[in-house]
Parts: C-alpha cells; structure tokens; sequence
C-alpha cells in the first residue's frame, strides 16, 4: 500500500475579498534512506512515495493559479528534503506574512506537506517524517524524536494571531509510543519556544504561549481519522497512471468542476462526503482542539 501525509494551510471561514493575500509552501518528500547500513536496530526504513512530489508539484501549480505566492520544494534521490529547508521556508512565510499585515492585508498562509507522517500518542498532533530518518520512532525518547523530526508547533508557532493559517494533512496518522513523555502537557517545543521569544523580545513567554495554545484561526486537516494509514489514488485528469494524495485528487477534480472557484471554496468541498467517492473528506479541527488533547 502506497502511504501519503500532506501538509496543507488554508482557512475556513469566508476571507474579505479586497486586501486578501495568499502566501504557499508546497512541500513534497518522496525520498527516504535506502542504505539500510545506516539504519538503527529494530529498522526497516520508509519505504519511498513517488506520488508525494507529484502532488506537492500540482498543489503549487494550484495554488500559482488562484494567486498564491509562494515556493515548492521537493526531494530527489540524491537530496532530501531537510528539516532546515522546511523551518526556513516557514521563517520567511512568517516574516511576509508580517509586512502584508502591517500593510493592511488579509493573510492566508498555505502550506502542504506530503511524504510520510505520524501521530504521537501523547497528543493528536501530528509529526513530519524526513528522508534522513534511520531509525524506529518508537525505540526512541521524546526529545530525539522531536529533534529530528518537524511537529506542527515547530510551523504554526513562528505565525503571529493576525495571520490565518491552515494546516491540512493527508496522512498516514498512526500513533506511537514515547519512551519518555514530552516536558509539557501541551506538547510544545520549548527550545523553539525560546528561539521565537528571543526574535520577539518586546513580547512575554506566557502571553506568547496562551495565543498559540488558544488560537480559532489555525486549523489542522486530516484526510484520515485517526489511527488510520492512506493511500494514494489515480490522477483523475489523465489516463498516464500517476497517482496523487487524496486532497491532491479532491482539489484536482474541484478546479476542473469549478476553475473560477476560490480557495476558501475548495476547502469547504474537500470536507463533502459525497464529492469523490475513492477519497475520505477532510476533517477540520483547531488548533486548540488537537494539540494538548488526547482526543482529535
């Protein structure tokens, strides 16, 4: 079975019409370690997704079309794509998306991920799998694990409250173990945290905490429930035998449906039962409702 995790921002209520910028990351990590000298004991790798990329490539094609501004970056065999890339692509999402508002604009920041992708089983927050990754998750403790791999926070917290953010994932969203619990019930990242409050010395650890904790305007999209593994289904606007993430699909069909349609449309369609029968509708929760929760 093919398995797919996609990283999407959007938002889901109506956005203003005039003053509205949209601000993309495509990200897609077909490629992960093969040389299995280089794996930990109790290993047997991640397996490579040939679709990422390609849904990470048409998802940017999408998003250029309706207006979006913004960068896609994928994986070769010879070149991962790294976590750095990923924080540093987000750092400048964060900082454009500072000076559109400052200037008096709406922002929706987009950013879709699509590679493998786990669930950790103190929260429903979700977790980016790298190519570089050699070793088993579940053999490793807390602070490893949040090391090397991307969690939601390390991308949603370098947004400020004034900037719409939506992240959808299309994913295989299984649980695992920790040996060690995280330091904090709400599962964030405190060296980061630390990072952002030097970069924002005029603002207090606390207050920074209790707006990201508590925020409406971030959201978190799954194209499975919980627990659950997906998989990827045929290109349904060619025969060629490719195959794309399930969102990749939905947003495919709706723009040869509706091509004049907005984004803020699409992704009230992709939560529709009955808009695609091979694929799953996304399910939208907050950003407060998923990390600090053992309940997604």
């Amino acid at each position: 079975m093919r398995f797919l995790l996609i990283f999407l921002l959007s938002t889901i209520k109506c956005f203003p019409q005039s003053d509205t910028t949209f601000l993309y990351l495509s990200i897609g990590e077909s490629h992960y370690e093969s040389d299995f000298t280089k794996y930990g004991k109790d290993f047997s790798g991640f397996i490579n997704i040939p679709e990422a990329n390609n849904s990470a490539e048409l998802m940017g094609d999408y998003f250029i079309k309706k207006g979006a501004i913004g960068k896609t970056i994928t994986s070769s065999e010879n070149s991962f794509v790294t976590k750095k890339q990923i924080i540093v692509q987000t750092k400048r999402l964060s900082q454009l998306s500072q000076k559109l508002v400052k200037s008096g604009s709406y922002v929706v920041v987009l950013i879709y991920y699509c590679g493998h992708g786990l669930r950790n089983s103190i929260s429903s927050s979700p977790l980016i799998v790298l190519g570089n990754i050699t070793y088993n998750p579940e053999k490793a403790d807390y602070t490893k694990v949040h090391k090397d791999f991307i969690g939601i926070d390390e991308i949603l917290l370098r947004f400020d409250t004034n900037t719409s953010v939506f992240l959808f994932m299309d994913c295989c969203y299984n649980k695992y173990e920790y040996v060690l619990k995280p330091p904090n019930k709400f599962n964030i990242n405190v060296d980061l945290l630390s990072e952002i409050i030097v970069e924002k010395q005029n603002e207090i650890k606390n207050r920074i905490m209790d707006n990201y904790i508590f925020r409406k305007n971030m959201y978190v999209a799954t194209a499975a429930n919980i627990d659950s593994c997906v998989s990827t289904f045929p290109n349904p606007l060619n025969d060629s035998g490719d195959y794309v993430g399930p969102i990749c699909r939905r947003t495919l069909l709706y723009s040869a449906i509706s091509p004049s349609s907005r984004i803020e449309d699409l992704v009230k369609k992709l939560q529709e039962v009955d808009f695609d029968l091979l694929t799953s509708p996304i399910l939208v929760k907050s950003r407060s409702n998923i990390t600090g929760s053992t309940n997604p």
